[in-house]
């Protein structure tokens, strides 16, 4: 393998990951937004049937792929959490 073709792939890389990055800010927003909703509708903050759910489809869709679903759990556990936390940080803030 040459250098530019390295090269090339690094910043095909590069550019997912920006991708990846602008994705995970418009999920937080949603996420935030989605607790808002439940507050005003008196709905509990966290829904752990939810989060089960998204899973259950993220790892069918990994299965479907050849990906390996611990890797998706150990990618989607955190950015849950993230979205739970964006939420409660939304509410707490005067």
């Amino acid at each position: 393998m040459r250098e530019t073709d390295l090269n090339h792939i690094r910043t095909q890389i590069d550019r997912l990951d920006e991708q990846l990055l602008n994705l995970l800010v418009e999920r937080l927003a949603l996420a935030r937004k989605a607790q808002a909703c439940k507050q005003l509708a008196g709905l509990p903050p966290h829904s752990p049937e939810r989060e089960s759910e998204i899973l259950q489809q993220l790892l069918r869709l990994a299965r479907s792929s050849g990906i390996d679903g611990e890797l998706i759990e150990a990618i989607y556990q955190p950015i849950l959490t993230a979205g739970r936390s964006a939420g409660q940080n939304e509410r707490s803030t005067p």
